[in-house]
This record gives structure tokens, C-alpha cells and sequence, in this order.
């Protein structure tokens, strides 16, 4: 931080022509990044909900790293001080069985444990903008205050103007950092670094050339139980999320399959995992083929409920991105992890989502993505905003350079006076011109406030005068995924409760209006060349049955139009509480 400033103040005093004066801090800038770059003998520590695992990264000058790992059984729940000792054991024999003894040491927390979030704050001194982000967050953190470590990372040229900066903001319980600073110590490593997956994910993509600066990329990382999305613009870490998705839910709904005319086929969990293996999605001139007696048309069925689940999540997601970034919406989306190679699911969910969908070539473990990650990167085990560290300069600075530093350091002391006045003069100029901008623009947030208070006002009243809460939008995009190729809607109404089929009658002088739950009616046409409609309209009923937002799906009508055309009418209760 200290060099940057040095080189900006170099460039701002020079002169055409003129030579800039030597800046230590140059050198010291250097000496920096060196000591938070990943060292070339590197162990990382994961822990799953089931196992721990510890793996060696050894890297060569241009070559490929070497990871040897290890992993131990850890239990899934019970006594914490129980599953504290069992993971310090454990650690301790897979790294004598890895020999890393004295080895640096990185680790990530993940699930509830940290918060990563993406903020726009005014430009401020360090001190004080630590003090604005301990009050802005305090609503994401995860334990009371006073009990949470923060750290941030400054994004340059994610700003919104020269008086804002774009930071990313990690939150975490001070309780799990002394908790893996312990477990380190105790099995012979050195903490290194302390960080979250989503750096991990994003040093890995920066360091094989794979991060794109044209538009915004959600990375989906599917693992065996859980799944983790990231959203980036090019090094702007915009959103990090984990999903409860896996291969281990798709395995789970593989275990039962309901094949009509058969009944349920039981499948062990090896079997389900090669059916999954071997076929992935099944989609297409897939559904007409068979496995074992049980046609894959079954198996898709089975895995469908899953699959919404994760592009439910997904949208919404998205949705909150767009909305933070004023309409930047995620261009595409780019499938990780040994579960981002199951066959067809890049395919199922570009039909979903409706935008591009690919498999990264070359995806490495989350292991050797954690082992690319910097010292200075949201580190909990470092102050904040300190990057490295006194400690990492010195382990980085050899002792000849040791010795050119002190030389450097005294002549830097015995120069003249004069120059260190001109950047000060210099340097306050700037300052007032950043304050005579901000008080031009102190008017504009004024009227920015005043406007997004009357919006809310607004939205609240627009919300009472409609009588409900219910998400249209919701229910609109839910019914899109439903409707398939053949089917076209030419009618969307609500109909009057009084007028609905089968409401109750009403009573104690309640008006049915009031009584019965709304009912929309679905009008369109189908197209059935080959075959009689009723095929048609029934896959059409079985699918908005087991929307969420609707409930009690009824044909009302269906006519023949023409040879190859039906027309239909079909009414549905709305659920109140699914949209909302």
C-alpha cells in the first residue's frame, strides 16, 4: 500500500524531461509481493462435513505442481471438544505421513462460518474505513460484535468515481480462526493463510488465464455434497454463495427410480452413482433408451425435483446481482468440480437458465486452487488491510537485502527537507480537491436518499392497495420452465373467487370474494401432429401440478381446432405463500 502511494506521488511530481527521484518504496513494494506469493512447498487443510484432508503442493520453477494428499475420517456431529481432538490427531498423522512437518500451512472457512460480501465505500484513511465496514456489516455477521474478525481487499479500477472504492469484505467468527490457528500449530505447520473458498476459486482462474474481463461469469463448483457459487468480473469478486447441491444429490434421488407399469426400482448406491456416471441427464433421444431394465426416461423424472431446486437458486442468485450492479446481469455461467463434468448437465441447465453454459477445460481440485491463493488475500490470520505482514517481509527478505535496506533507509533520511515539503503541499492540494468535489456531490446523495425513501413508500402502498403479496414474477417464470415446445398460451386471467369452480360457499356473512383463494384460468392452443392431444395435455397437467405455485390444477376444456391443433382452457389455484 505504502509503495503504491510512493510510485503515485513519483508520478503526479515529475516533470517532462526530468528524471523522478528514487522511491524506496519501490523497492519495498517488491519485496512484498514476493512475500505474498504462495511458496513453492505449500500444504492445504480442507475439512468436509465427514473427513479432513491435507494435501502438499510442491512447485517447480515451470513445472506442474506436485500435490500428495491424505485424508482421515472425522465425525459428522456430536462432541465438539470430541471432533476438536480427533481432527488435531488426525492432522498430526497426515503430516508426518506427508512429511511437511515445518511446512506453511493455508485453510478456508466455509459455510455459515464466513460472509463474503462486495461494497462500494467512500475513499478514506485505513483506520477509518475499518471502522465504517465493522458498522456496515454488522447485519451479515454471523456472531455478536466484538466476536467477529474482518478483512477486506481494495479492488482497483471497480470504482465508481475517484471519490469511491470497490472493496471485498470477508466476515468471520474470531472463534474459528483461533480454532484453525490451534489445529495448525498443534499438528507442526506454520499458519500461512486463513481464507475463504471464493479467493481460492479466483487466485486459480487468474493464475491458468482462464478469468474473463468482458462481461460477468457465474463459476458453479458442484462437489460431492455441496456446491459453491462465485460470481465474477474478471478479478471483481461480485457474489459467493454455497449451495446444498452435489453428486451426492443426484445420487440420492438415483436410488429410487418410479418406473410406470413396474412399480419403484431400488438401486444401491453404486449402481446409482455409475447410472449417473455413465449417463448423466438423460435429455433428448436419451429418454427412449434403457438401463438395466429401466428406461432413462424414469431416471430424468427422478432427478428433475433436484434440478429445479438448483435453478431456483440459481435465479435468485443471479437475480440479487443484477440488482446490486444496476443491471449487469451474468452473461454466462461455467460448470467446476468433479460433479460439473456429469454428462448433459451443462445442456440441461443452458435450456434452464436461458443463457450460455459451459465446463471449464483443465478445473482443478479445490486443493491446488486453494494453493494459489496470496498471504495478503482476505487473510484472517493477518491485520486488516495489512496484506503480508512484518512477518512475511521478513521471511521473504534474504540478509544481504537486509543490509541494502538499512543504506537505502539512511540516505532516504539524510535527504533534504525540501522535497518531503513539496509532496506534502502537493499531496493537500489534492486533498482539497477531493473535499470540494465531495461537497459538490453531499446536494446529489441528498436527493438520492430522499428519492429511495418515497420509492419505499411508495411500494409499501402499492402492496397494500393490492390486497396481497403475492410474486408475479415468480409465478411467471415458473411458468415458462412448465411449458413445453408444443404448447402456446393465448390467455392468462384471474378469475373471480365467486365465479371459481368448487370454492366453498360462503358463510357468517363473508363475502365468497373474500373467502375462496384466488384461481388464474389458462388458455392456449397444442400442437399434436403425430398423436391425439390427451398426451399432450396430460404431460401439460403433470407439470404444473408439481409447480409450487400452483394447486389444483383442472382441465376445463379442450377442443379439436384443426388436424394438427387443440385448443384448451385449464384452471388453477394459486398457493399464496410459494410466490411471495
Amino acid at each position: 500500500m505504502e509503495g503504491d502511494r510512493a510510485k503515485g506521488a513519483a508520478r503526479r511530481g515529475a516533470e517532462p524531461g526530468r528524471v523522478a527521484p528514487f522511491a524506496p518504496g519501490r523497492l519495498f513494494a517488491g519485496w512484498k509481493r514476493a512475500a505474498e506469493a504462495p511458496p513453492s512447498d505449500l500444504v492445504v487443510v480442507e475439512e468436509t462435513e465427514g473427513a479432513l484432508r491435507a494435501s502438499r503442493v510442491a512447485r517447480g520453477r515451470g513445472e506442474t505442481p506436485r500435490i500428495l494428499a491424505a485424508t482421515r475420517p472425522l465425525p459428522a456431529s456430536g462432541d465438539p471438544a470430541a471432533r476438536s481432538a480427533r481432527a488435531r490427531a488426525a492432522l498430526a498423522e497426515m503430516v508426518t505421513e506427508l512429511g511437511a512437518k515445518g511446512c506453511p500451512a493455508v485453510a478456508a472457512l466455509g459455510g455459515a462460518d464466513a460472509v463474503v460480501r462486495r461494497l462500494t465505500m467512500p475513499r478514506m484513511a485505513p483506520r477509518d474505513l475499518l471502522a465504517a465496514l465493522e458498522l456496515e456489516c454488522r447485519k451479515q455477521a454471523q456472531a455478536p460484535p466484538g466476536e467477529t474478525v474482518l478483512r477486506y481487499e481494495r479492488l482497483e479500477g471497480a470504482a465508481a468515481s475517484g471519490t469511491e472504492q470497490a472493496l471485498v469484505v470477508a466476515i468471520a467468527p474470531s472463534r474459528r480462526v483461533d480454532e484453525w490457528r490451534a489445529l495448525l500449530s498443534s499438528a507442526g505447520l506454520r499458519p500461512w493463510s486463513l481464507t475463504v473458498a471464493a479467493a481460492g476459486l479466483r487466485a486459480d482462474l487468474a493464475r491458468r488465464g482462464a478469468l474473463s474481463g468482458d462481461g460477468v461469469v457465474a463459476y458453479l463448483d458442484v462437489g460431492q455434497e455441496q456446491s459453491q457459487l462465485v460470481v465474477l468480473k474478471g478479478n471483481d469478486l461480485r457474489f459467493s454463495r454455497d449451495l446444498a447441491f452435489g453428486l451426492s444429490t443426484m445420487t440420492a434421488a438415483l436410488r429410487q427410480i418410479v418406473v410406470p407399469g413396474m412399480g419403484t426400482v431400488e438401486r444401491s448406491q453404486a449402481e446409482a452413482e455409475t447410472l449417473l456416471r455413465e449417463h448423466g441427464i438423460p435429455s433428448g433421444v436419451e429418454d427412449a433408451r434403457f438401463s438395466d431394465g429401466v428406461p432413462l426416461a424414469a431416471a430424468g423424472i427422478m432427478l428433475r425435483p433436484s434440478l429445479e431446486r438448483l435453478a431456483r437458486e440459481l435465479w435468485n442468485s443471479f437475480d440479487y446481482c443484477n440488482e446490486q450492479f444496476l443491471g449487469e446481469a451474468v452473461s454466462r455461467v461455467v460448470l467446476l468440480g468433479p460433479g460439473g463434468r456429469t454428462r448433459h448437465l451443462d445442456r440441461h441447465l443452458a435450456g434452464v437458465l436461458k443463457m450460455p453454459v459451459g465446463v471449464a477445460d483443465g478445473a482443478t481440485e479445490g486443493r491446488a486452487a486453494l494453493a494459489s491463493v496470496s498471504r495478503g488475500t482476505l487473510n484472517f490470520l493477518e491485520g486488516a488491510g495489512s496484506g503480508g505482514g512484518v512477518a512475511g517481509l521478513a521471511e521473504a527478505i534474504p540478509a544481504p537485502a537486509v543490509a541494502v535496506a538499512a543504506l537505502v533507509l539512511i540516505v532516504s533520511i539524510a535527504a533534504p527537507a525540501q522535497w518531503n515539503v513539496a509532496r506534502a503541499r502537493h499531496e493537500v492540494a489534492s486533498l482539497r480537491g477531493e473535499l470540494s468535489r465531495l461537497s459538490q456531490e453531499r446536494d446529489a446523495v441528498a436527493r438520492f436518499r430522499a428519492a429511495r425513501e418515497e420509492e419505499g413508500r411508495a411500494t409499501a402502498l402499492l402492496a397494500r392497495l393490492g390486497g396481497g403479496g403475492f410474486a408475479w414474477s415468480t409465478l411467471l417464470r415458473d411458468l415458462s420452465h412448465r411449458v413445453g415446445a408444443d404448447v402456446r398460451l393465448t390467455a392468462f386471467e384471474v378469475v373471480p373467487p365467486a365465479a371459481a369452480p368448487g370454492a366453498p360457499p360462503a358463510s357468517d356473512g363473508i363475502a365468497a370474494a373474500d373467502a375462496a383463494p384466488r384461481t388464474v384460468r389458462l388458455s392456449g392452443v397444442l400442437r399434436s401432429p403425430r398423436s391425439s392431444p390427451e398426451r399432450a395435455l396430460a404431460e401439460l397437467l403433470r407439470s404444473l401440478a408439481a409447480s409450487p405455485v400452483f394447486d389444483r390444477v383442472r382441465l376445463e376444456a379442450c377442443e379439436r381446432v384443426s388436424d394438427e391443433v387443440s385448443g384448451f382452457a385449464i384452471t388453477a389455484r394459486l398457493e399464496e405463500g410459494a410466490g411471495s
